[in-house]
């Protein structure tokens, strides 16, 4: 059964889905037991209803292959014959009778009815029974008689039901009940019988393998074509949505397309040398022109071509080579080698052109109120199609074309005309401008034809394909190469291009070209016109009319068939789980658009990236990265136009093992754990700096009282001194002197070793060495080479001893070295301070408190004296640590 979107096929193995690539088994993806010998099936909505030999009655969800067992009791050893719905009412007829199943109520009725059912069909709610008795039709209840003759085949439509009969007398007939009119069938050996699906009419095969298309009103067949068939055993026929036709037969499942092609042959008056035709549509009649038989009129309907009454005036062979068309109200123009015409009445001749009898006149067009006349030797005369004066005439000396060979002129969205000529293509603004050359245009392609659409320029060659250019001359496509291009014909938003080599289809939102069927050997000469239902092509054999639905975009859905992962195969869900990202996937594809398979492409895309193209009908991936992905896939139809209907798929791909759920908790927790770690060691750190900015701070606030203290003192004594004769005032300057000395003790920290107190660095520092010697029992060395001359104020010396006991304070303590060497070292303008050892790296302790707190006050004292801090390693392991002193910081 073949239906919208998928065939059905039923056997003794079980139901099969097929989708013109992949044929699928129901019993492989469901749960249910397994049933043989699928005999009758009825589609509706989304389900399948079908019955088998002893399996019973089931009903199908059909996307989702959800099974489920009818309730009907009945001999299942009985071949079911013919089944149909109307409303919740389920029809089936076998050798017991023709029976009602009731959905709803789940009841089994046996309707009285003692004819041999040959099918069942519904038509507008009404069931109507075709059988070797009759035509019936059953409605509330009642059984009423149409026909007393056997009827072997049935179909409707919303109009009327159309069926055949096998009269006593008259063999098989055509007939329509609506109308009651019947015809003979000439041939009676019938094969098989498929209702059409787009007329009231049937395809009848016979044993011979002719195949014909009857309709009814028809006297004989309409259509008629030969079909090698595979076997005399064919067990259905039908048709599908695109007209091609299937046939089930004892070998397999095969299709035919009857390509509704026509040669329409025309008789000429007048010997002819190449059958090159043009052809013309002018107030709704066909005209042909042909390569010196002149023109003739067409009628599509019989068929027949008759000659125009002025072909007479045309006198010689020149004259009758018919080159061009334009058609304007009531006007046809048309151009031959020897001039170009204009009739009213399809019966008398004006001449339009003023030429002389050698001009060759090669093409016509028409745009807008203006005709184009191609003079090979002059150039293009331009006519007001109104007066059928003469305009202009664009030529090398009137606009600088590159030659006066012009094939083809059209005019863009900017009023801007583009010339095709023997020697490449120019624009020009205006008719009057001078020309400019198309430079993207390649010098080996002689162009024959242009066509505009939009911001897009096509550019049709002799033997080099179709060039595709913005409006902006850059080249953005080339497509048919090796193909000599004829004509360019917009209709219906594609562009059908005529060529040496068979009619082609231009997508002209994607730029793809598709051949039409069947038509791969056709020279096509000129561009198509459209006549009713049907195309008209000009071509060497001919004019061919080729019917448009079967040239239609069709649209049709995409599908997945079947995935194929290491888990197996399955049917597709909106879901694809993958259970690692080397898990490699294939997914089976199909198109259901089964009139030409081969033109058919696919391209996807993951996450809205980039469309990507593949050959063949399945899709393969891997390396996908853990997460959720949306696959997106597209198909074209059978004439190579992209599909609206794509499929999207979610595809789960379950990660590494040290990327799961719980592994990135950890991650996170771990992150955090360091986070919180750093933020505590940079706060420890900032603290260190504050203590030991505020130490600093304190020190010299500290020396700033004290001198002022004793500065104070100091002035009170000087003023107390003049006064010797007064008792009182030495009293008062004893108190000033032993309150001076307290504020000198408590600054110097008598007792202390981490400031320079009343000391000389001569004096202080080997003291502080000593200390250090015997409270953290290490050697220390100290060496002073500083001039006698060089005189250091009381500040300076104090920040140099504090820096050295910092120095030797870090390595000692911190670096837990066991031998200190202190370097003091006047050199350049600046006294060096270097501090050799022994110990640890104090690079890589400047995370202790300690440490910090130290080379914070380092660097400190270095920014007053203009200098900076250097840690390094010795080549024999120890701390190298140096610090400057500029004396005199206002010099660079």
């Amino acid at each position: 059964m073949v239906t919208e979107d998928y065939i059905w096929l039923g056997n003794q193995s079980g139901l099969f889905r097929y989708d013109g690539q992949h044929a699928v088994n129901i019993l492989d993806y469901t749960n249910s037991s397994s049933f043989t010998w699928v005999r009758s099936m009825h589609l509706e909505n989304n389900y399948l209803y079908f019955s088998t030999g002893e399996g019973g009655f089931w009903r199908l969800e059909k996307d989702k292959f959800s099974l489920e067992k009818l309730n009907i009791k009945k001999p299942f050893t009985a071949q079911t014959w013919a089944m149909t719905k109307v409303g919740q009412l389920l029809y089936y007829s076998d050798k017991f009778g023709l029976f009602q199943y009731n959905l709803a109520s789940d009841s089994n009725v046996k309707l009285e009815f003692d004819g041999t059912v040959t099918d069942l069909l519904k038509h507008q709610d009404t069931l109507i029974i075709a059988a070797k008795e009759g035509l019936y039709r059953y409605r509330d209840d009642k059984i009423v008689q149409l026909s007393m003759h056997a009827v072997i085949a049935v179909s409707s439509d919303q109009q009327a039901v159309t069926y055949i009969e096998k009269h006593p007398e008259h063999g098989l007939q055509l007939c329509q009940l609506k109308s009651m009119m019947c015809q003979a069938i000439d041939k009676q050996n019938i094969l098989q019988i498929a209702p059409d699906r787009y007329e009231q009419g049937f395809w009848l095969l016979f044993k011979d393998g002719q195949l014909q298309y009857w309709q009814v009103g028809e006297k004989s067949a309409k259509q008629s074509y030969q079909v090698k068939l595979p076997s005399q055993f064919i067990y259905s026929m039908s048709q599908d949505k695109h007209g091609v036709l299937w046939f089930a037969s004892n070998k397999g499942l095969y299709k035919y397309h009857p390509l509704h092609y026509r040669d329409l042959a025309i008789e000429y008056a007048n010997q002819i040398e190449l059958n090159y035709l043009m052809l013309a549509k002018h107030q709704e009649q066909v005209v042909v022109g042909t390569n010196g038989a002149g023109l003739y009129q067409f009628d599509t309907e019989l068929q027949q071509a008759k000659p125009l009454a002025f072909n007479s005036s045309l006198s010689n062979y020149y004259q009758r080579q018919i080159t061009g068309f334009a058609s304007d109200n009531n006007t046809l123009f048309f151009s031959t080698f020897r001039g170009v015409y204009a009739t009213n009445d399809m019966q008398t001749l004006e001449r339009v052109d003023q030429s002389n009898h050698q001009a060759l006149y090669v093409q016509m067009t028409q745009l807008k109120d203006l005709l184009f006349a191609f003079n090979e030797s002059e150039g293009v005369e331009v006519y007001d199609i109104n007066t059928r004066m003469h305009r202009h005439t664009l030529s090398v000396e009137n606009n600088g074309l590159p030659t006066n060979e012009v094939l083809s002129v059209v005019q863009d969205k900017a009023d801007r005309y583009w010339v095709s000529t023997a020697k490449g293509v120019v624009i020009l603004d205006t008719l009057l401008s001078q020309a400019r050359k198309l430079e993207n245009m390649p010098t080996v392609s002689k162009s024959s034809s242009l066509h505009v659409m939009g911001d897009k320029v096509y550019i049709g060659t002799v033997g080099n394909g179709l060039y595709i250019f913005n409006t902006q001359g850059e080249l953005l496509n080339h497509l048919l190469a090796g193909r000599v291009i004829f004509a360019l014909t917009e209709f219906r938003d594609v562009l059908w291009v005529s060529t040496n080599m068979g009619l082609y289809q231009i997508n002209m939102r994607e730029d793809s070209a598709s051949l039409v069927i069947g038509t791969d050997h056709w020279h096509v000469t000129d561009g198509i016109i459209p006549v009713g239902e049907n195309l008209l092509v000009p071509t060497m054999q001919g004019v061919m009319q080729v019917p448009w639905f079967s040239q239609t975009p069709s649209n049709p859905k995409v599908t997945i068939s079947e995935v194929i992962s290491s888990s197996g195969s399955s049917l597709f869900s909106d879901d694809i789980q993958l259970v690692s990202s080397e898990e490699l996937v294939t997914l089976n594809l199909a198109v259901l658009d089964f009139r030409n398979t081969i033109n058919q492409r696919y391209r996807y895309r993951i996450d809205d990236g980039r469309w990507q193209e593949f050959n063949g009908s399945s899709l393969s991936l891997t390396g996908l990265s853990g997460g959720t992905h949306i696959l997106q896939i597209q198909g074209t139809d059978s004439l190579g136009f992209w599909s609206n209907n794509e499929v999207f798929a979610n595809i789960q791909v379950k990660p590494k093992w040290y990327w799961n759920d719980f592994s990135r908790f950890i991650y996170a927790a771990l992150i955090l754990l360091i986070a919180g770690a750093i933020s505590w060691l940079i706060k420890i750190k900032a603290q260190a700096a504050f203590n030991a900015k505020q130490l600093l701070q304190g020190e010299l606030l500290l020396k700033q009282k004290t001198y002022s203290l004793v500065k104070l003192s100091l002035r009170k004594i000087y003023q107390l001194s003049e006064q010797n004769d007064d008792l009182s005032a030495l009293t008062k300057i004893r108190e000033l002197s032993e309150n001076a000395l307290q504020q000198i003790a408590l600054k110097n920290h008598q007792g202390m070793f981490d400031s320079l107190g009343t000391r000389s660095l001569e004096t202080a520092l080997p003291l502080l060495v000593n200390h250090l010697s015997d409270q953290y029992k290490c050697t220390i060395e100290l060496n002073m080479d500083i001039d006698k001359d060089i005189q250091l104020n009381y500040e300076v010396q104090s920040d140099i001893y504090r820096a050295l006991y910092e120095l030797a304070n870090l390595s000692i303590y911190e670096a837990q070295s066991s031998h200190v060497e202190l370097t003091l070292r006047h050199y350049n303008g600046k006294i060096w301070l270097i501090c050799h050892d022994d110990g640890e790296s104090l690079t890589l302790l400047q995370k202790h408190v300690g440490v910090a707190v130290g080379i914070q006050l380092l660097k400190q004292i270095g920014e007053k004296y203009q200098s900076r801090i250097e840690f390094g390693r010795r080549k024999q392991n120890g701390n190298a640590i140096t610090l400057a002193f500029v004396l005199n910081p206002s010099e660079p």
